[in-house]
């Protein structure tokens, strides 16, 4: 889409051709009978089009502690190559990630309500190439990032990560501004079928522990968990019996679906 015609201004409302894009789109998923995956996946898809961006996250965290280490349950995501997953993973679990958006988690908790920012609002350019956090997003192929968040119940967080390729060119604040809309305007999503209490314990698992569960929930066997985070297959198989006795459960699928498709009860 050309953006030539939209300087830089946050207060500079969105012209009728984003209107119509945007309204056509909430009308779209509104009215789509699938189940509440698909419909993610549809306004996610939908949305990258509009601002010309490759891949989406989006992501239950049972809490979020500006400053600290973000412990996030990753949910669904579109557009991710299985190579990219392990530095990506890696990236978002860094603890220079969460110093990095303690300003946004802070503005987020001052203001109570739904934001969404670009990544040079949050972190400047200087700071994030010069971070190691930075060379993996770059391992990860990955560039311009828009965050949008949407506080939950208990201080959970419903959360959702934009991105383009490392050598596009950065989001513009009308881009951020159609995705803040187009996010904000659908609070039911941001509820329905993310696993939010059963994540709730998930502070208490060690670092690597999380890890190993993030891996198994984007699709890695054991022998490429053990290769992403070089570890032996032992030692992953170990960290995965933990998480089968945290949750109460007795295999892999029973885990997986747990967190994927839920309990049932959140449908007729």
């Amino acid at each position: 889409m050309d953006t030539s015609s939209h300087p830089e201004n946050p207060d500079l409302p969105l012209d009728d051709g984003d209107v119509r894009a945007i309204v056509r789109l909430l009308a779209e998923v509104a009215t789509d009978q699938g189940p509440v995956n698909r419909k993610r996946e549809r306004l996610m898809e939908g949305l990258c089009r509009m601002i010309e961006a490759q891949a989406w996250v989006w992501a239950a965290a049972p809490s979020q502690i500006p400053g600290q280490q973000p412990v996030y349950l990753y949910h669904q995501t579109g557009g991710l190559r299985p190579d990219q997953l392990p530095p990506y993973l890696m990236a978002v679990e860094h603890p220079e990630s969460g110093e990095m958006t303690m300003p946004f988690i802070l503005e987020l908790e001052a203001g109570g309500g739904h934001l969404t920012r670009h990544r040079q609002q949050i972190v400047s350019d200087e700071r994030f190439r010069g971070s190691s956090v930075g060379q993996l997003w770059e391992d990860a192929g990955l560039g311009p990032l828009i965050l949008s968040f949407r506080p939950l119940e208990r201080g959970a967080m419903s959360s959702v990560g934009i991105y383009r390729k490392l050598d596009q060119p950065a989001f513009t604040q009308r881009e951020s501004k159609i995705a803040h809309i187009l996010l904000s305007e659908v609070d039911w999503l941001h509820i329905e079928g993310l696993p939010v209490e059963e994540s709730r314990s998930l502070p208490a698992l060690s670092p690597r522990c999380r890890m190993v569960f993030s891996h198994l929930l984007h699709g890695r066997s054991r022998k490429q968990i053990a290769a992403d985070l070089t570890l032996s297959v032992h030692t992953v198989n170990d960290y995965i019996k933990t998480l089968f006795s945290h949750f109460g459960v007795r295999s892999t699928p029973e885990l997986l679906a747990r967190f994927r498709v839920g309990d049932g009860r959140d449908t007729p």
